[in-house]
């Protein structure tokens, strides 16, 4: 019926069933049996933070709605979805390509998506 390398792996996958049901068994009657993952705080130095073209921190919440067109990288900081790398971006796509014509041109700028433009929608204008 099975050629033989085929109940070689029959026989691999069983094995591997049953000491995987064995295990889940043995966690679920005596949890504490088995090594528990436990978080030690300060074991590893948090990364550097890159410099990038844009820094600081955002600045207080907007209030009206941000100038697209005339905002700088503090005013793009404060909406929602947009970082450092991201306010860099949308200043060099508004030097390269100009203004933008629309809030739906937003799209254009590398690390904006559908998601990020209907979050922003209400919060930007063009003019």
């Amino acid at each position: 019926m099975f050629n033989r390398q085929e109940q070689l792996v029959l026989l691999f996958m069983g094995a591997a069933l049953l000491a995987g049901s064995g295990t889940a068994l043995v966690d679920h009657y005596r949890p504490a049996s088995l090594e528990e993952f436990q978080v030690i705080p300060e074991a590893a130095p948090a990364p550097p933070v890159p410099a990038g073209p844009v820094t600081g921190p955002p600045a207080a919440p907007a209030a009206g709605p941000v100038q697209l067109n005339s905002a700088t990288a503090a005013q793009l900081l404060q909406l929602p979805g947009i970082g450092p790398k991201t306010a860099a971006r949308i200043l060099s796509y508004r030097q390269e390509h100009g203004s933008f014509k629309t809030i739906a041109d937003l799209v254009q700028v590398p690390g904006i998506g559908p998601r990020t433009l209907e979050r922003l929608r209400t919060l930007v204008v063009v003019e």
